[in-house]
């Protein structure tokens, strides 16, 4: 109810300001890069449905400024391993993210051209808020593992549990076409680095079952330590972060642009400015 609101009021600031917007809807699929996917072809085998809706205003004919929330699934699993240790450290994770982000695109032939064009390459760039909440499968149930402690989180002498809303870095490319002077369709690829090591709850060393038992419980201890590794032996690489990337199409209605059809492009008609 909050998104909607908030997209109604984007709206109605928006067309205040200017007559070139548009808003939209696009689906698609997702997947994620971290410990758990050891190659794209992992990540690729691990796709997912997603989907989500956005309101754009157009600054000039070269840039855009977007607002975006999106509904997404990403997964990992050791399986698909192909480094043996890996198989055998046998993790796996599920998890939904909803994600709010801000945006700038570049209509890359207006660089050069201020003629607004039929089919329009475009760069994206900027920042987004998420939420995530890794969960695996023990023993028929869904589990959710932050809570757990897996890696120690919450021990004495180890990190506190990490936060489950984090923030990345996106960045992406696209092509939009205009099927008419209201609708457009566009082909959307988008990656998010994030700052967060734990989408998939694997970051660091593993901590001794019976010590991880101790502190955090049975289920802690055999979801988090299934080899029976010695602390301190290393479980996943800390260094990278992890990331999770869309490929979605998109469709938009747009408000205010009148275009006279000439391809390969099309002619806008300006939007003057009163004077008195």
């Amino acid at each position: 109810m909050r998104i909607t609101t908030f997209f109604i009021l984007l709206f109605y600031a928006c067309h205040g300001l200017t007559q070139n917007v548009d808003f939209g809807l696009c689906i698609g699929g997702s997947n994620y890069s971290g410990d758990l996917t050891e190659n794209a072809n992992a990540a690729l085998k691990q796709t997912h449905p997603s989907f989500g809706l956005h309101g754009r205003v157009e600054i000039d004919p070269m840039l855009s400024l977007q607002l975006q929330y999106m509904y997404l699934e990403v997964s990992g699993d050791d399986k698909l391993a192909i480094r043996a240790g890996n198989r055998a450290r046998n993790l796996n994770f599920n998890s939904k993210i909803q994600e709010l982000s801000f945006l700038g695109q570049i209509q890359v032939l207006n660089i050069f051209s201020e003629k607004a064009k039929r089919i329009s390459p475009y760069l994206q760039f900027g920042v987004s808020g998420f939420h995530f909440n890794p969960t695996t499968e023990f023993k028929g149930n869904t589990v959710e593992l932050q809570p757990l402690g897996t890696e120690g989180q919450g021990m004495p002498n180890y990190e506190p549990r990490y936060k489950l809303t984090n923030f990345a870095l996106c960045f992406g490319l696209g092509v939009r076409y205009f099927i008419s002077s209201k609708y457009s369709i566009a082909l959307d690829a988008f990656a998010r680095q994030t700052n967060t090591d734990y989408l998939d709850d694997a970051s660091t060393n593993y901590v001794a079952y019976e010590l991880l038992q101790n502190n955090n419980g049975k289920m802690a201890a055999d979801l988090g330590n299934k080899i029976l590794a010695k602390s301190g032996t290393k479980r996943a690489n800390p260094i990278d972060k992890d990331w999770y990337q869309s490929l979605s199409i998109v469709i938009s209605y747009h408000i205010g642009k009148k275009y006279h059809y000439r391809n390969p492009s099309l002619r806008k008609n300006q939007i003057l400015c009163p004077f008195f």
